[in-house]
């Protein structure tokens, strides 16, 4: 969490978890300068050393059963009133902060901090809403009577981007699940986009099968889409595990908490088509489990997630997914690929910079990205090994339009040559791009 975001407005806070000391201190000076901060949390993880009212929710089991279900409130978000929404998988603790792999996504947009918002007011009762607090079964159902119901939202940034949300345990217009599930499947007369390339899945906990089968239907109807996963190795996640291993779609156990007895891949995020134009990424708070994610019986605890229909989030997510999938000891998702294939460079015509992308074979253990002018001269080269790049995955590399002296290359057609060395030989994909002035 960016200190420095925390700028002077009012500021809604909804989090499982509130330990960290200097986060405490940071929103009680905030509140000693006169800002206004409302703090939502779980009973289980207690706000004790806040200076200002809070609210608190109990699970029926823990004595309290008037709010709302027996589960969680699960939530991972803060608001800047007007201005933007900080969530993801991350809680505010020790453990997530050391030990864990978690993410978190801040998206600057007046209109997206007032969908958080109007989620944040149905949950905190008192003086902010209803006449008490409402989680669960009994927000739902109060948000729908009194229309605040903003499940299902869709933003669309000012660079285009759009964002939807969801909401759990909302079923209207449709549940986390489901949304999560149509990104992969794309249903008929929706304006979503069935995946093309490439699906991966980072989470915690999957154990919701309507999702998975989406999973396996989305790579059936493309049967070279490119479909990894890896989830903590617990046996919650086991049936899932084995639904996609039968699939013959490689799923990665995450196994250091269960080795080492501490840390967790903690994430909670899908990516379909990273970098492609049908770009987007799935993260919030929400596991893909009944309870998280779910519209059944098992539907209870409160949550959220965003779809973010971006290229380069998409990237980035891609890029923590390789990372973890390469920590695991996997070493490709893929056994059909070549040792490099499809060799793209975009923008071309370059001005100032292109990235050069390529997809790699599972057994490639080092490339070297060459230019050549048009009469065969080497302007510049560059060699990767893991793990900076990443074995059965698409990879991409820049190239600064300068050659190996530092000069700005003159404008012109080039060659791009990218070797990829194997236990088999090298070998080599090459295409032309364009620069100009």
């Amino acid at each position: 969490m960016r200190h420095e975001g925390l700028s002077c407005k009012l500021h809604r806070i909804a989090a499982y978890g509130v330990r960290l000391k200097n986060i405490k201190k940071l929103l009680n000076d905030k509140h000693s300068a006169g800002v206004t901060v409302y703090v939502i949390g779980h009973s289980s993880v207690p706000l004790a050393g806040l200076t200002f009212p809070t609210t608190i929710y109990f699970a029926n089991y823990e004595g309290e059963g008037t709010e709302g279900s027996s589960s969680l409130m699960h939530n991972k978000f803060v608001v800047l009133k007007d201005s933007a929404v900080w969530t993801g998988s991350y809680n505010f603790t020790v453990s997530a902060t050391r030990e864990q792999d978690n993410n978190a996504v801040e998206i600057y947009s007046p209109e997206l901090a007032r969908v958080f918002e109007t989620e944040f007011i149905n949950m905190y009762g008192p003086p902010l809403g209803r006449s008490s607090k409402t989680f669960g079964s009994v927000k739902v159902s109060s948000a729908v009577t009194a229309g605040t119901n903003v499940s299902g939202s869709s933003v669309t940034l000012r660079d285009g981007s759009v964002v939807k949300v969801y909401f759990n345990p909302y079923t209207t217009p449709k549940t986390v699940a489901t949304a999560i599930e149509d990104e992969f499947l794309a249903p008929m007369f929706s304006d979503i986009k069935a995946p093309r390339e490439t699906v991966c899945f980072a989470l915690t906990w999957f154990t919701r099968s309507s999702i998975a089968e989406a999973i396996r239907g989305s790579r059936n109807a493309t049967t070279d889409l490119i479909t990894a996963g890896i989830v903590d190795d617990q046996n919650t996640n086991t049936s899932i595990y084995h639904l996609f291993k039968t699939t013959g779609i490689p799923v990665a156990w995450d196994s250091r908490r269960s080795s080492f007895g501490r840390g967790l891949m903690h994430h909670k995020f899908g990516v379909i088509d990273p970098y492609l134009k049908n770009a987007r990424t799935i993260t919030g708070s929400a596991n893909w489990t009944d309870a998280g994610a779910g519209g059944d019986a098992g539907n209870k605890n409160d949550e959220n997630i965003v779809i973010i229909y971006n290229p380069r989030v998409s990237g980035r997510f891609y890029e923590e997914f390789r990372r973890l999938y390469a920590l695991t000891g996997m070493s490709s998702p893929s056994t059909t690929l070549k040792s490099v294939d499809n060799l793209v460079m975009y923008p071309s015509p370059a001005a100032s910079r292109t990235s050069i992308g390529f997809d790699l074979g599972p057994s490639v253990t080092k490339i070297t990205v060459k230019i050549y002018s048009l009469s065969g001269g080497l302007v510049w080269t560059r060699t990767i090994e893991p793990p900076s790049i990443f074995p059965g995955f698409y990879n991409e590399t820049e190239w600064n339009l300068t050659n190996s002296e530092g000069a700005r290359a003159a404008p012109g057609l080039y060659f791009v040559k990218v070797e990829a060395v194997t236990p088999d030989g090298t070998f080599f994909a090459v295409k032309k791009m364009a620069v100009i002035k």
